[in-house]
């Protein structure tokens, strides 16, 4: 599949977005096609919530909103990009208007991105990518557990 132009919405956390950002990359460039970056300003009504009492207590006095965090985390997101491939980045509150726009061939999200959207109706294909690295709680070791030890005293 050959997609000229490829569409890759960044979560926060940081493993999954280089996951994201690599394959998305990769696909871009084989196709010698662009690559959008689109980061989600004020991602989900809780963030947006904590955001608001934080102010209201006085507990967290910020010199920025969370568009500009979602800016500044999509520029530095950008400069993993390699240069051959010609990418553009942008914040967005609604990503699903994004992608029914029809300017993209393919989606590149995160699989803790995906599980909070409903995948199923979207008009281009969508490919998940896991988190480099696991670091989840249900991550298996690499080596075995070790053999319980009996002492006899």
């Amino acid at each position: 599949m050959i997609c000229h132009n490829v569409l890759a919405v960044l979560g926060t956390n940081d493993r999954e977005t280089q996951a994201v950002i690599a394959s998305a990359s990769e696909l871009a460039e084989e196709a010698h096609g662009t690559l959008t970056l689109a980061a989600l300003a004020g991602e989900s009504w809780w963030t947006r919530c904590l955001f608001a009492l934080a102010l209201g207590a006085g507990a967290y006095a910020p010199k920025e909103d969370l568009t500009t965090l979602a800016e500044r985390h999509v520029a530095r997101a950008a400069e993993f990009v390699p240069t051959g491939v010609s990418v553009t980045t942008m914040v967005v509150t609604n990503a699903r208007r994004l992608v029914e726009s029809g300017h993209y061939d393919l989606l590149v999200i995160g699989a803790k991105q995906a599980a909070r959207r409903r995948l199923a109706r979207l008009p281009i294909p969508a490919l998940v990518v896991p988190a480099a690295g696991g670091g989840g709680r249900f991550e298996r070791s690499s080596s075995p557990a070790p053999e319980p030890s009996y002492s006899s005293e």
